[in-house]
Formats: C-alpha cells, structure tokens, sequence
C-alpha cells in the first residue's frame, strides 16, 4: 500500500475443496499528497483469484471474507462475506471472462513476459546517511510515465522517482531517495522486489542493492544525487492545516457536550479562575496530543503499521469509551453525582482538585477527539506520521493548540464572556439536556465494536451497560447498596472484556489470527 493503508485480504474459512488461493495484482497507480506515497487503484480494479482445488473431479465451494478500504481524503473500512460455487469439468464461456482478461493482462510479470519492460539494473548512490536507489530500465516501445513501485523492508520507505529519459524515450534512469525510519540499519545489501510501470504495463523484478558508480558512456542526460532538502513551505501549511483542524474539532460530536460543560463551569468563576484553567486546560490538550504523537513514533519505529486513531481499531478501548460515555451521561442525567463538575473527568484526581480537573478535562477531550478526524486535520496528520520525530511533534503540538485556543481565548475575552448568559435554573436544564448527545456517542461506539467483532459482541457490551446503570443508580442510596453497586461494576466491565463466539462461528478476538476455541460441538460445525 505504500505510505498508508493496507492491501485487501481474504479469509477463506469455510470453503470446500481449496488447495491454494493466489491473488494476483494488476499494476496499480500512485497517489502522491505532501510526502505520502500511496499505491492503489482508482475508479475500478478487479483482482483475478488463481483457485485451485483439491480434486479436480469434485466441485469447488468458495467463502471468502474480504476486509478491504476505499480512500479519498480519508480512508473507510470495509467488510463482505461472499460465496462462489465452481462445478467440476472444464469451464464455459462466461460474459466476465473478458473483464478477467483485461486485468490479468495487467498484472506486471516477470522480465520474460514483462511487455517489453527490463529492469537493467538497480543500484545505490549518494551517501550512507542519504541513499538513492538508482533504477535502469528499458522499453521496446517508448516510455510514456515510467515509474517504480518498491516493496522491501519495512525501516525504509522511498519518494516519487525522478525520471531522466534517453533522447528516444526506450531508455529510462529512475532515482529514488530513501527515507529511512529512526532506527533502520544500512540499506545496503537489502533485497527489494521492484515493480516498473508505465501506463498499464509492468514487469516485476528482484533486487539485492550494492553502491557503485554509474556506468560510463550512457546516453542519459545525467543529474546528481540531491537529496530533498525540508520544505518549509510545506512544513508552514501543515502546521496551519493542523491548527485549523484542531478548532474544527470542537465542533464534532465527540467533542462539543464535553467542552459545553467547561463552558458552563466557567459561568461561575472569577477572571483569575478563568485564566489560571483555561491554561492548565490548554496544557491538558497539548501533551495529550504530544504524548499520542510520541506513542505513535515509538510504534512505528517498531514496525507498526498504525495511525491516528489507532486505539478505536481496539474493541476493548472502545467499548470502554462508550462505558465512560454512558457514565457520564448519567451523571448529568442526575442519576448519579461524581462530584463537582463532570467535565473534571470523573476521575478521583478531577475531584480532589479543580485545577487537576482542568487538565484531565482536556486529556479526556484528545481522548474522546480521535475518532473524530476534523476537515484539514488528515493531510497534517498524514504528513506529520512520516516526517522526523521533532516534526512530527511539532504538528500534533499544533493540532491541539487549535483545539485549545477556543477556551484559552474565552478564559481572556471579556466581549465572548458577556456573549455567555448568566448562572441560573437553565443550566440544570441544559446540563441534562447534554446527556442525551453523550448517549448518542456511546451508540455509535457500541456500533464500531459491532463492526469490528460481530453482533454478540455489541450485545453482550450492550448488556454491560445496562449494568453498569444499574450500578451506578444503586451507589446514590450508599449503605450495603453501594457493594452490590461495586459487583454491578465488575461484571459490567467482565461483559465489556469478553467475546463471545459471533455469528460467522469465529472467536472476534482471535479472528484475524485463524484462531477458534476448541469444542467438540464446533469442530463438528466446521467440518460440517
């Protein structure tokens, strides 16, 4: 996938007579945005499917689960459940076969049969620190837009390639600067796949990079090695994407009932109060944001393949945030009190201290903001995820100043205080009347753990909260209530943790790793 994403996959749990299934991969395009490369398919793609079966005299049942993401300024997951039966014997004439055709005539092959496409040779320049990955390539037709996909390890990742053509346009010199990640070791002597495309054609090679000189004598216009200097034009428009970003944010859903309720708590304080939390607060959100983008980095260096927002692909986290919502949605409906101002986070430390409270307010906020990525916020993001580390926190750092500056300002300015209405019985009303949008977003989290795992699962996270009401309503009476109130919790938070079986008969938790907990009962439904 390049610089972000990540490929279709199939799971093909449940077919019968399946020896082997090989997809096969048209060549793709490039998406080039600030720095990020990314390599897929626009419009329409069909992915051929070599099946083979187990006996060829016997037919053939296909099940396959395809989880697979379709992008445009952000990226959507999606998930199918599809069936094909293949009777037995040769085949007829299918209407599809000419669409298989024309893709399969696509898929980049090796030099033999690469459409008059060769990867001469590959080699490395410039230095140690700043590598160029130098590629020459010949066509027995003329090039239009050659171009070079590179697949290899996963410290490294490379730019768009500068193109220098030969006069008659059959020969090409391609030149990749690598950027390596914090901790990657020497590319050389790396093994790399290599795809060239030009158009629709394309021929798949293998390389085991060395340094040498460039060969004398060649017909190409030659350039030197110049590694990308930073753009800090680039750089200055990041930072204000960022910004702009983070003041979009609270305006999400996800955002506005928590920030409401500073707002509110800010009605009853003195400038000096305002002053003094408008800045804890604003500390809150910047190194929430800092510590998210340290995170992401340290990950990252270790090879994961992770973005913002990475913790909502965690059902456990998400279930846990739709608890924490339905909480906080009671609390507000009076059905329990915490204690001071629920927008100190609930949490013992908010309670003990307003001050404390201010800058776990805006933990809670960056915490419960990431799933809800604002307009300008996804290019600042994408850039910031492959520049260097200090970059990189510089933009997060930036994202939530924006974020912040809405409450920093309203802390200052005596003409948005005197927009704000005076203290009285309405803001019960509206303290109550902002539980229901709380709700609303524990919905939809309940949802993304159902699109994650499976119907039962939503169920049972479900039947938790309920609990977890129940909970919470019986600790107001206090006495011996408040144990069975604590028991509540414990299992609303045991039914939060655990995955049932779903409905495709697969463990969530374990599904991606083809694991199924044993019993007799489902080996006999799997075999069946």
């Amino acid at each position: 996938p390049g610089d972000a994403g990540f490929p279709p996959s199939l799971d093909w749990t449940g077919s019968s007579n399946l020896a082997s299934a090989t997809m096969e991969w048209p060549v793709p395009h490039r998406f080039s945005l600030f720095g990020l490369e990314t390599f897929g398919y626009d419009v329409e793609v069909v992915l051929p499917i070599i099946a083979q079966p187990q006996d060829l005299a016997v037919p053939m049942e296909l099940k396959a689960r395809v989880d697979y993401l379709t992008c445009n300024e952000i990226c959507v997951p999606h998930s199918e459940e599809l069936s094909l039966f293949v009777a037995a014997g040769p085949g007829g004439a299918e209407p599809e076969l000419y669409l298989l055709d024309h893709y399969r005539q696509q898929v980049p092959r090796r030099a033999a049969a690469g459409g008059g496409l060769t990867i001469e040779s590959v080699y490395l320049a410039g230095s140690l620190e700043a590598p160029i990955l130098v590629a020459e390539v010949r066509s027995a037709q003329p090039f239009t837009a050659p171009d070079l996909l590179i697949e290899g390890p996963p410290d490294y990742s490379f730019a768009k390639p500068e193109v220098t053509l030969s006069d008659d346009r059959s020969e090409a010199e391609l030149r990749l600067a690598a950027k390596p990640a914090s901790t990657a070791g020497v590319l050389e002597g790396k093994q790399l796949t290599l795809t060239l495309t030009d158009g629709a054609r394309g021929v798949e090679d293998e390389a085991v990079l060395r340094y040498r000189d460039a060969p004398a004598g060649s017909q190409l216009r030659a350039q030197p090695a110049v590694v990308p200097a930073f753009d800090w034009g680039v750089f200055g428009r990041m930072l204000l994407l960022a910004i702009l970003g983070g003041l979009v944010l609270n305006l999400m859903p996800c955002v506005f009932p928590i920030l409401s309720l500073k707002v509110l708590a800010f009605a009853r304080s003195t400038d000096h109060d305002r002053h003094l939390h408008s800045w804890v607060y604003t500390a809150g959100v910047i190194s929430s944001f800092v510590a998210v983008a340290a995170l992401l980095i340290a990950l990252q260096t270790a090879g994961q393949a992770i973005g913002w927002g990475f913790q909502l692909q965690s059902p456990a986290f998400v279930i846990a945030l739709a608890y924490l919502f339905v909480a906080m949605g009671l609390s507000l409906s009076g059905v329990v009190e915490f204690g001071g101002s629920l927008m100190n986070t609930g949490s013992s430390l908010a309670d003990r201290s307003g001050v404390r409270g201010s800058f776990f307010t805006g933990v809670l906020a960056v915490v419960v903001a990431s799933p809800c990525t604002a307009p300008f916020m996804g290019t600042a993001l994408g850039f910031a995820l492959t520049q260097s580390a200090p970059t990189a926190l510089l933009v997060f750092a930036a994202l939530g100043a924006g974020m912040a500056a809405p409450l920093l300002i309203f802390g200052y300015s005596r003409a948005a205080r005197r927009l704000m209405p005076r203290p009285g019985p309405w803001m019960d009303t509206l303290k109550q009347f902002l539980a229901f949008p709380l709700y609303a977003t524990a919905i939809w989290l309940l949802w993304v753990a159902g699109r994650q795992t499976g119907v039962n699962t939503m169920a049972t996270a479900l039947s938790g909260a309920l609990i977890l009401a129940l909970g919470l309503w019986l600790w107001r009476f206090g006495s011996w209530r408040r144990a069975l109130a604590a028991v509540c919790v414990v299992a609303a938070l045991g039914l939060g943790a655990w995955r049932p079986v779903n409905e495709h008969g697969a463990m969530a938790g374990d599904r991606a790793a083809g694991r199924v907990a044993w019993s007799e009962q489902t080996l006999a439904e799997l075999r069946r």
